[in-house]
């Protein structure tokens, strides 16, 4: 959309997004991360993000898959800045929400709904550092045998 001097208007609406991202692949296990953010649009080249929820669950393909603990962690890590305005605040964060759970019920979601990221601030999460972005980062424990990987998905 454009206004009447033909400048294109960008759009700072946000809109409620989540990924969702698998883990491991090849095992007869699979551990499930949902990450919720909202996404904001402020220009044409990157999205500012503000952090809402995590849900997770995993399912088993045998009943030989003993798995005793898992944790999913969701960083959004980067430059700060207001929100409304889009202001650089010059402060750089990793905002964190995790599940973590011991026995878990294969099937059963596990949700954290109680650590957003403040309603008046986002995160800008392509600068300040080669760290900035989004990431789930998986670790369970199964059969006796501790894993995890990280998987950046900004």
């Amino acid at each position: 959309m454009y206004d009447q001097n033909n400048q294109l208007i960008l759009s700072n609406l946000s809109q409620l997004t989540s990924t969702s991202i698998q883990f491991p692949w090849n095992l007869n296990f699979a551990i499930f991360g949902t990450a919720y953010y909202y996404q904001y649009d402020h220009d044409l080249v990157t999205p500012w993000y503000r952090p809402v929820r995590l849900e997770s669950y995993y399912t088993q393909s045998s009943s030989s898959a003993n798995v005793t603990h898992f944790k999913v962690q969701y960083f959004t890590t980067g430059e700060v800045f207001t929100y409304p305005g889009f202001i650089d605040t010059g402060n750089y964060t990793t905002h964190e929400i995790y599940i973590d759970r011991s026995n878990p019920v294969p099937g059963v979601t596990y949700a954290d709904y109680y650590t957003p990221y403040l309603t008046n601030y986002v995160i800008h999460a392509f600068g300040g550092s080669i760290y900035a972005g989004c990431m789930l980062t998986f670790t369970y424990t199964a059969n006796g045998v501790t894993d995890g990987t990280s998987i950046y998905f900004y």
